[in-house]
C-alpha cells in the first residue's frame, strides 16, 4: 500500500510539473510576440533593473543601453526556434537560435545567433533577468533550418521551399531535383491532406541532421495505390538530412513504419 501511495504521489507530481512547464512555455510565447511589437516598451516593462544583455561580439550593455540600441532601429522580423526550458523554482531558462531582421534606416541587418535568455516568474509576472547572443554553429543552424523547414510543411508553405533545399536536392530512392522534391510531397499530400510532422527529436553531427517524428493524417485521397479508406493514423517517421556550407538540404533519406501505417489503414491485419 505504502508503494502505491508514494507511487500515486510521484504520478501527480509528475503531472504538475508538466502542466507548470507548459503554462510558463505558453506564457513566454506570448511575450515574444509582445517583444515583437515594440521591443523597448517590451525591455522597460519586463526587463529586470539591473538586467544584462551579451552580444555575440562580446559587448555587455546594462538596461538603459538595450533600450536606447533597440530604440534606434525597427524590428522587422523575429523568430525564435529550437527552443528548449529548463526550469528550477521561479527561475526558467531557455536556450534556442533567434533570426531576426533589423531596420537602421539606410542599413538592414539580419542575425542569426544561438541564445541563452533567463527570466524569474512569479505567477503572471515576468522579470528578464539577462540575455546572451553567440555566434550560431554550423550544426545549431542546420537545427533550426530544418525545425523552420518543418513547420513552414505543417502550415502548408510550400512555395517556400526552395529556400530550404539545393536545386541539385536528392530525395535517395525517389529522384533529384525540384520536379522530384514537388511529386514527394504532392503524393503523401494527396492522400492525407492533412498530414502533420511532428518532430519528436533532432540530433545534428557534422552536415548531417537527424530527425526522428510522428506523422499523424486521415487518408481521404489515393496514396501508393491504395484507394480512399477514410482512416487516420499516426506513423514513426525518421529522416536524415545533409547540409551544403549555405544551409540548404542537398540530399536526404527517408524511412516510415509503413506496416503500422498498413495495419491503421485496414490494409493488412
Amino acid at each position: 500500500m505504502k508503494k502505491l501511495i508514494i507511487s500515486t504521489l510521484c504520478f501527480i507530481a509528475a503531472i504538475q510539473f508538466s502542466f507548470a512547464q507548459t503554462s510558463v512555455e505558453q506564457l513566454l510565447t506570448k511575450l515574444e510576440e509582445e517583444y515583437s511589437q515594440d521591443p523597448a516598451t517590451f525591455f522597460k516593462k519586463h526587463a529586470a533593473d539591473d538586467f544584462v544583455f551579451i552580444n555575440a561580439e562580446g559587448g555587455s550593455w546594462d538596461k538603459n543601453k538595450t533600450i536606447q540600441s533597440v530604440s534606434r532601429g525597427k524590428l522587422e522580423e523575429v523568430r525564435l526556434s529550437d527552443k528548449t526550458y529548463k526550469t528550477f523554482g521561479n527561475i526558467t531558462i531557455v536556450n534556442g537560435i533567434n533570426k531576426s531582421r533589423w531596420n537602421f534606416g539606410q542599413v538592414t541587418v539580419n542575425y542569426t545567433d544561438a541564445f541563452t535568455y533567463i527570466y524569474q516568474i512569479n505567477g503572471n509576472d515576468v522579470k528578464w533577468i539577462s540575455a546572451q547572443h553567440s555566434l550560431v554553429t554550423p550544426r545549431d543552424r542546420n537545427k533550426a533550418i530544418y525545425r523552420e523547414m518543418n513547420q513552414a510543411f505543417n502550415k502548408r508553405q510550400i512555395s517556400d521551399f526552395g529556400k530550404y533545399y539545393a536545386d541539385s536536392f536528392e530525395i535517395k530512392g525517389i529522384g533529384k531535383g525540384p520536379k522530384a522534391l514537388e511529386e514527394f510531397y504532392k503524393k503523401n499530400l494527396t492522400g492525407f491532406p492533412d498530414l502533420q510532422i511532428n518532430i519528436i527529436e533532432i540530433i545534428a553531427e557534422g552536415d548531417l541532421v537527424f530527425a526522428r517524428c510522428e506523422n499523424t493524417g486521415t487518408q481521404t485521397g489515393e496514396f501508393n495505390g491504395i484507394k480512399p479508406t477514410g482512416k487516420s493514423g499516426k506513423v514513426s517517421h525518421w529522416t536524415v538530412n545533409r547540409f551544403n556550407a549555405e544551409g540548404k538540404m542537398i540530399e536526404g533519406w527517408n524511412l516510415n513504419d509503413n506496416l503500422s501505417m498498413m495495419q491503421q489503414l485496414g490494409i493488412i491485419k
